[in-house]
């Protein structure tokens, strides 16, 4: 989750990271609180951000739920071997969080 010194900036510079790639439809940033992880101005795409708070960050990666539009994930590197049916391509990592590709959807 995120360091208690700096909060918001894992969550600022991984939407930017993720805002650089062309293909970009959808986001989602799981075991972040919205409010910690930047918006849209960050993004600098018009298309779906959701966050899953940390409470449930262990449930969502057992469970994992994605609409078809959704191809990134901002997730904890140590909850990356949980997506790994969506065949995840990591483009990045902001401290100890990853930013992935996904490659296809989990039915």
């Amino acid at each position: 989750m995120p360091s208690p010194r700096q909060p918001s900036t894992i969550g600022i510079r991984a939407l930017a990271l993720v805002g650089r790639q062309d293909d970009v439809t959808g986001v989602v940033v799981v075991g972040m609180y919205d409010y910690h992880g930047g918006n849209y101005f960050y993004l600098r795409h018009n298309v779906p951000l959701d966050y899953v708070p940390p409470k449930f960050a262990q449930r969502f990666a057992a469970h994992p739920q994605l609409s078809e539009v959704v191809n990134y994930l901002i997730i904890p590197r140590d909850l990356s071997g949980s997506f790994n049916a969506w065949q995840p391509e990591e483009i990045g990592q902001v401290e100890d969080w990853g930013v992935y590709r996904v490659r296809k959807s989990v039915d």
